[in-house]
């Protein structure tokens, strides 16, 4: 099975790609996570777009990408592009940050499967540096370029990142940068 967020829906092939079904409505997904410990369970990020009459949010699916349910949503007006990541010691929950709809720092939010509850963190740094004053700041290209991930054996180290990259150990609460005065477009990261 391979899944794919595209700007016309969320995909799936049975084949190996040799062909793709639309498995969403027509509509702009962000990213794809799989349940780091169930492979039927699948998370698919809806990219908030101000002219479509489905908000943004987060979508999950049962059957490994066959049928899709939106679990939670949020404004149109205060989040455009979304990332996800899961975290193996705690499979429920999904980390999720976004993008304003003006490009910038839009939030960090934990969904719990387990309660059906988003909840928003603190996330205090990456937006605390004035927008053009310094590099110290997450940037205005989230549209372009965003991430997230958390460590591997720490669930209370979060790393995110938008125009600069920032790492919290305190439980999504205080982030530093990782990389002073550069500006790297992060699209990805391992740990």
């Amino acid at each position: 099975m391979l899944l794919g967020a595209t700007n016309r829906g969320g995909y799936r092939s049975a084949n190996s790609g040799a062909s793709w079904t639309l498995v969403t409505p027509a509509i702009t997904f962000t990213d794809i996570v799989q349940h780091p410990t169930n492979p039927d369970v699948v998370y698919a990020m809806r990219m908030g777009v101000a002219t479509s009459t489905t908000p943004p949010g987060l979508w999950r699916s049962s059957d490994k990408g066959v049928t899709w349910t939106t679990v939670s949503t949020m404004s149109v007006d205060s989040v455009g592009r979304m990332e996800m990541a899961v975290y193996p010691a705690r499979p429920g929950s999904v980390w999720i940050v976004a993008a304003a709809t003006r490009r910038g720092w839009g939030g960090l939010y934990r969904w719990d499967d387990s309660t059906a509850t988003r909840t928003t963190l603190p996330a205090i740094g990456p937006t605390s540096a004035p927008a053009v004053a310094n590099r110290l700041n997450f940037g205005e290209q989230g549209d372009y370029n965003l991430m997230i991930a958390v460590h591997p054996t720490d669930a209370n180290t979060i790393f995110v990142g938008g125009v600069r990259a920032y790492r919290s150990s305190d439980c999504w609460t205080r982030f530093t940068d990782v990389a002073q005065n550069i500006h790297v477009d992060c699209h990805t990261v391992l740990v």
